[in-house]
Order: structure tokens, then sequence, then C-alpha cells
């Protein structure tokens, strides 16, 4: 059996060297490129995710809330707009990663750096924790989005049963209803205390989710 024994590499090693340095520059060239490539693509993720907080919150949180206790509504409007705050925080990131922020350059940091290369790869490290701090906000933003939707599905109702009653004398009584009973109604009044109604003189009698209007 023929002992084991060192075998030189067939190519020298300087040359692999030589060929290594050469990929890592290539690479070097190339880091800052891809990072602001993927920090445009989040960038105008976030932009859409803003558009739909926005979209939500004008068209579809102020029916969907109408009937909420008040807790639940205030907690849905902190949840959207963290959702939207976290957006334009994410965007800004994103943005500061896609495009850098300009800096001031003197001859003694150049090549301290170690030249174009060496800021290349500067650049590239500052974007790529840019775009890390967007990625975080977006996941975030996305979960006070669907905590925002959550609470409209299945948030908890308005305890209280409010009515407003007009009578055929055009009285307007609004309020949480008591007391029903003998063709009388009972309405509590925030501003003019317990009202009892006849039915009988009742022209219109609706549910209301508020009576501040």
């Amino acid at each position: 059996m023929t002992p084991a024994r060192f075998e030189p590499p067939l190519v020298p090693v300087t040359a692999v060297a030589e060929e290594f340095e050469r990929q890592w520059l290539s690479l070097a060239d190339k880091q800052l490129e891809s990072v602001r490539k993927m920090a445009e693509n989040w960038r105008t993720g976030l932009a859409a995710l803003l558009g739909l907080v926005s979209i939500f919150s004008v068209v579809k949180a102020p029916t969907a809330t109408a009937d909420m206790d008040t807790w639940a509504i205030w907690t849905t409007g902190g949840l959207l707009f963290t959702s939207a705050l976290l957006a334009v925080l994410g965007a800004d990131q994103a943005m500061r990663a896609a495009y850098g922020v300009p800096q001031r350059m003197v001859r003694a940091k150049f090549f301290q750096i170690g030249g174009t290369q060496g800021i290349n790869l500067a650049q590239a490290e500052d974007a790529r924790s840019a775009l890390r701090v967007a990625r975080i906000m977006t996941y975030v933003a996305l979960a006070a989005l669907a905590g925002s939707v959550a609470m409209t599905w299945w948030g908890p109702g308005s305890d209280s049963d409010q009515v407003r009653a007009t009578t055929s004398q055009g009285l307007v009584v609004c309020g949480t209803l008591v007391e029903s009973a003998d063709g009388v109604i009972q309405v509590d009044s925030k501003t003019a205390g317990p009202q009892r109604v006849k039915l009988t003189q009742v022209v219109k009698l609706e549910a209301v989710s508020t009576c501040d209007e």
C-alpha cells in the first residue's frame, strides 16, 4: 500500500490567491448595487402598505367602528396610527438604503477607507443596516394593521342601547333605553336626564350608535 503523501496543488498558490482577490473585488463592486436594488423593492412595498392603511382608515374604519365600545375604537385607531407611522419610518429607511445619504469625504479618509471599493463596501454596510430596520418596521406595521382589522371584525360592541324617540309634538329624546312597560318608555339622556314618554305619542323610534349627532 502506497503511503499518503502531500501533493502540491495543480495551480500555484499565488495564482489561486490572485483569482480569489479578483473574485473578492468583483463581489465588493456588486454589493452596493445588490443591496440598493433590494431596498427599492422594500420601498415600493412599504408605499403600497401605507396606501392600504390610508384607504382602510378613511373608508372602512369609520363604519366598522361605529358600533364598537369606546376603548375598542381607541385601540383600533391606535393600531392604525402605529401601522401608518411605522410604514412612513420604514419607507424612509428603505429610501436611505436605496439612494444613500450624502456624506462629506476628505482625501485622508478616502485613503484610510480603502479608495472607491472601500467606500462602496462601507455604503453597502450602511444600506444593509437601514434595510434591516426597514424590514423590521414593515413586519411590525403589518402586525398592527392586522390587529386593527381584527378589532373591527371581532371587537366588542357598545353595551348601551341608544335610542332616539320623536314624539308627535316634535320633542326628540335620545339616550339609553332603560325601561319599556305599560305603554311607556324611559330614556336616560346625558343632557336632560331620565325622560318618560308614552308610546302613543311616539311617531318615530330608532336605534342609534350615538346621541352626539
